[in-house]
């Protein structure tokens, strides 16, 4: 630690940097020094002298006898208004959202699934000059049907957790809203 950087290490800094300034204080006399100026120094603001009668008439007269009288009164009635306003306005914007009509599920056909030619697999197994190629196109075709699968899995997911949100909060009709 720098000299220069030993007092606002030990007036500021974080523990680490208060116990680096007091050890580089216990090495370097000049910094000892200050550091001993600034604790009497502390001592002495710790503790102030009490007013005298003099001071305080001073103080006195220079405060004026009467307050102006201030408008927080109407400013807190207007921040008041203005909290209730916008609380209004989210609930009812939050109220809408949840009580707008559900749109209608589509119903989506999933693609046609390719046919796996099993007398194919049992000659690629076998061996034969294409067997790989045989391999690779059934693995496409797996996969395909795979992804055909899982879309079909996603979107029963998605029906039948519709079906309980319905089931759970009834949507509202125009009469019931208006009303």
């Amino acid at each position: 630690m720098k000299c220069d950087d030993f007092l606002p290490a030990i007036e500021n800094g974080g523990p680490l940097r208060k116990w680096r300034a007091r050890s580089h204080a216990a090495q370097c006399a000049r910094c000892a020094a200050v550091r001993e100026g600034w604790l009497e120094t502390r001592r002495q603001w710790a503790n102030p002298a009490a007013t005298t009668t003099h001071q305080r008439q001073l103080w006195a007269s220079a405060v004026p006898s009467e307050r102006p009288v201030t408008s927080s009164g109407v400013w807190s009635a207007r921040r008041w208004a203005f909290a209730a306003a916008a609380s209004v306005l989210i609930v009812v914007g939050l109220s809408a959202s949840l009580w707008r009509p559900s749109p209608e599920v589509a119903e989506v056909a999933p693609p046609p699934a390719p046919a796996l030619n099993v007398a194919e697999l049992e000659q690629a197994k076998l061996g034969g000059d294409s067997s790989f190629e045989v391999i690779e196109q059934a693995l496409n075709q797996l996969e395909v049907e795979l992804e055909v699968l899982a879309l079909d899995a996603a979107l029963l997911d998605a029906r039948s957790e519709v079906e309980l949100l319905l089931t759970t909060y009834k949507p509202l009709s125009v009469s019931q809203v208006s009303n």
